[in-house]
């Protein structure tokens, strides 16, 4: 019965319904004239692509509606493609057909690929329109590294220790360096050997650093011409090299800022070692006014080829950061000096949380109340021997119940009584203690009082 009512009233809003759907567009007739884009085969496989290759990618474009399809752009999915359209391939008259001509590049891209371009253009039905190629990319040869050559430090003279290994990937048989080009202010020479790898003939690019090079930072780009298999390729990657002198010191910088020291503290050691393992002597080490230096023959099999130096704060080092250089003079003629720099924070012998006291006298008994962690750094036995302020409405004790408290850990309770008129009222705080270096603690105290 249900059923019956409902193609009943079905044949009787069919007619109502279908007079308000607007009618589709018309590409002839009494209707608007349009375009329409029409590609047959919009997906293109171009099968097994060797890396490195570029290869070029075609799709029909057609216009089979009644007026001129104007193209607007065409995207590319990513940098690997580059679209080839003139201006004048962005107009299709009716009827017509174009190829949209594409380039695939397989530089560093391997195994299975799917890319494509997107079309935008005036057609109604369509604005825009994905266009996809796939392709399996065949890599030729394998890195090590593999995208960035840092050859760390390297002497003056000397080769680099990291060199650059390029081997036949599985299926091939020989890479050849044919040539290798670099930045031309690189200070670098390079040689090439053959060695065994795993799917055939690699080899192995080693660079030198010229005698009359710099000491320094060295950044550029090296360019490989290859040959794998009578293949012809081009490698490029960034390097990157420390050039260093006959001595070297580690860490090129001693940073402590991470916690503060305490004066008469040792600060991590620095070594200074030759890298030729030859002796060498230090004729002098110092680290500015605020750290005493030590040192010590640390090297090894052979003595006097390396030293260890130990930085101690000075107990008369101000409070608050420093940065200072270490400086080694040597009897080396390459390297006479050497210079470290030393970066840290010098902590007061007592520390006081929070540095401030702020009261707003609002009528709350929160406001007026207020407790101060006072802590040595050191653990010497902390004693406050006396504790005044120069507004007689602040009072301060030494919370003796506080369970927290240690030898070197106090904890003051400090309280506003009476009534201050509105405003802003500053005042200090003063505490003697037996800590050397801070028998006066000065603690500024702010206090708020509303206007009524």
């Amino acid at each position: 019965m249900q059923i019956f009512l409902f193609i009943r009233w079905l044949l009787f809003v069919w007619p109502v319904l279908v007079g308000q759907l607007p009618p589709p567009p018309s590409g002839g007739g009494d209707g608007e004239a349009l375009p329409r884009l029409v590609v047959v085969e919009r997906k293109i496989d171009l099968g097994t692509v060797l890396e490195g290759d570029k290869v070029p990618v075609e799709w029909v474009l057609r216009n089979e509606g009644q007026a001129d399809l104007l193209i607007d752009k065409v995207i590319p999915s990513c940098g690997c493609t580059v679209v080839k359209l003139s201006q004048d391939e962005k107009t299709l008259a009716a009827g017509k057909q174009m190829r949209l001509k594409a380039e695939f590049d397989s530089k560093t891209r391997r195994g299975r690929q799917n890319k494509g371009v997107t079309v935008h253009s005036n057609d109604p039905l369509v604005p825009t329109m994905k266009l996809e190629f796939t392709a399996l990319v065949e890599p030729l040869y394998d890195t090590k590294p593999g995208d960035n050559l840092n050859l760390r430090s390297v002497q003056r003279g000397e080769s680099a220790v990291t060199v650059l290994e390029i081997m036949p990937t599985q299926g091939r048989k020989v890479v050849d360096v044919k040539n290798v080009e670099m930045d031309a202010d690189l200070p670098l020479t390079w040689e090439a050997t053959a060695f065994d790898a795993k799917y055939g003939e690699g080899e192995r690019v080693r660079f030198m650093v010229d005698s009359s090079a710099g000491l320094g930072t060295l950044t550029g780009r090296v360019k490989v011409a290859l040959e794998i298999d009578g293949i012809t390729r081009t490698l490029e990657m960034p390097l990157r090299a420390q050039v260093v002198g006959e001595l070297v010191a580690n860490p090129k910088v001693l940073d402590t800022t991470r916690h503060h020291v305490n004066p008469g503290k040792k600060l991590p050691k620095v070594t200074v070692r030759a890298m030729n393992k030859r002796p060498f002597k230090i004729l002098q080490a110092t680290a500015g006014p605020f750290l005493d230096v030590q040192y010590e023959a640390v090297g090894r099999p052979r003595p006097e080829s390396a030293y260890r130096f130990q930085l101690i704060v000075r107990d008369d080092a101000p409070v608050g950061p420093y940065g200072v250089l270490l400086e080694v003079k040597t009897d080396s003629l390459d390297q006479p000096v050497i210079r470290v720099p030393v970066y840290g924070i010098i902590a007061a012998p007592i520390d006081i949380d929070p540095p401030m006291i702020l009261f707003r006298q609002d009528g709350t008994r929160m406001g007026t109340m207020r407790q101060l962690r006072i802590q040595a750094r050191t653990l010497h036995a902390l004693d406050i021997q006396s504790i005044e302020c120069d507004n007689e409405h602040v009072t301060a004790r030494v919370d003796t119940q506080d369970g927290r408290s240690q030898a070197h850990l106090r904890f003051l309770q400090v309280e506003l009584t009476g009534r201050l008129p509105a405003g802003r009222h500053e005042s200090v705080l003063r505490l003697q203690t037996n800590v050397a270096g801070a028998e006066t603690l000065e603690i500024p105290v702010v206090i708020e009082v509303p206007a009524e």
